[in-house]
């Protein structure tokens, strides 16, 4: 299965919503995608919604990543980061790995509600 995405860009953030197959590569292409956008602030909230997914990552894509978005994305990205999940894994393993890159993301939470993850990045 491929992965599909959509992205919303209004003036209270960005929606992602990722269904299908994903992986690093395509991580970074919805990166691209959203920061290349002409209506896009670097300091707006992201909502980065994987509950359409079964992404699990492995340790080293984790460290491989870091490179790759601290070359890339850091400077681009200073808003609120909430990623949406669907499961206690995709959570347990959102959470380790947000913890591992926090010197380089922005302010990031991991969240099973969209109500909860919509109010802290309102917050």
């Amino acid at each position: 299965m491929d992965c599909h995405f959509t992205i919303d860009i209004e003036t209270e953030g960005i929606t992602i919503r990722v269904h299908g197959a994903l992986d690093q590569t395509e991580v970074i292409r919805i990166i691209s995608s959203f920061t290349s956008h002409p209506l896009y602030r670097q300091d707006a909230g992201i909502l980065f919604d994987v509950r359409g997914t079964n992404y699990h990552p492995q340790y080293h894509e984790v460290f491989s990543f870091l490179t790759e978005y601290r070359v890339r994305f850091r400077s681009m990205i200073t808003g609120k980061l909430a990623f949406l999940v669907r499961n206690g894994i995709q959570y347990g393993i959102a959470r380790m790995s947000s913890t591992l890159l926090s010197s380089y993301l922005p302010d990031t939470e991991v969240f099973l509600s969209e109500d909860d993850a919509a109010a802290w990045l309102r917050s």
